[in-house]
């Protein structure tokens, strides 16, 4: 249950009007405020920066260093019920990948977790089983309401829409610019709907490729 942006550039941008964005959607998006904290993961030619707080995106008052690659996450703490703590906050990293996630799904704790979201347990499953087996043995085994979910693999970033409930709700964006691409939860006309069902695959070079990982799913 939380709102997220995701910035990839072919080469360090300023951040800041993707910053302002997810405040707006954290404090005056869909079914907000989304006030359980905020994080984010910014790769630059400096070095990788990761920010995680239990403040609302909205106290923010920091200036976001330049990146090309950034993920910016503003969390609502869900149906499952994990407490606000800064273990619990996204963007997740782990053997060089990153993850945030907005929806819920019932999976099994993961042993190697280190919060109590789902969020977490989906993305090691994940990493444990590789992404297109991870991806079927989660819907084949549980129950969920969203797995939508920006991933960066060390190359690439990847996106998906993958929604039962609430489709107004659980959506996602991309807009595509001369120099880069914004992915979001929340668009207006000027942005491209990510249809349900469908994986985005974003190159650096910022040419990218549609999937559906499940054919009985996209619509």
């Amino acid at each position: 249950m939380c709102r997220f942006v995701a910035v990839i550039s072919r080469r360090d941008i300023p951040l800041k009007e993707y910053m302002e964005l997810l405040k707006h959607q954290a404090r005056e998006g869909k079914r907000g405020p989304h006030k359980d904290g905020f994080g984010f993961w910014i790769l630059s030619k400096r070095g990788e920066h990761h920010y995680r707080s239990t403040l609302p995106a909205w106290e923010f008052v920091g200036d976001l260093p330049s990146g090309h690659v950034a993920f910016l996450h503003a969390r609502k703490k869900g149906l499952t019920g994990a407490p606000v703590d800064i273990s619990n906050v996204h963007p997740f990293i782990r053997n060089g990948y990153v993850f945030m996630h907005n929806g819920a799904v019932n999976v099994k704790r993961h042993p190697k977790s280190i919060g109590t979201t789902d969020t977490e347990s989906f993305f090691l499953t994940l990493l444990d089983m590789g992404l297109d087996k991870g991806l079927k043995h989660i819907v084949e085994n549980f129950s969920f309401m969203s797995l939508n979910f920006v991933m960066w693999d060390g190359k690439n970033v990847i996106a998906l829409h993958q929604a039962k409930r609430m489709m107004n709700y659980f959506t996602i964006f991309m807009k595509k610019e001369d120099d880069k691409i914004i992915i979001s939860t929340e668009g207006d006309e000027s942005w491209d709907e990510v249809k349900n069902g469908e994986m985005i695959i974003i190159h650096p070079n910022l040419s990218f490729e549609t999937r559906c990982i499940f054919p009985d799913m996209c619509r």
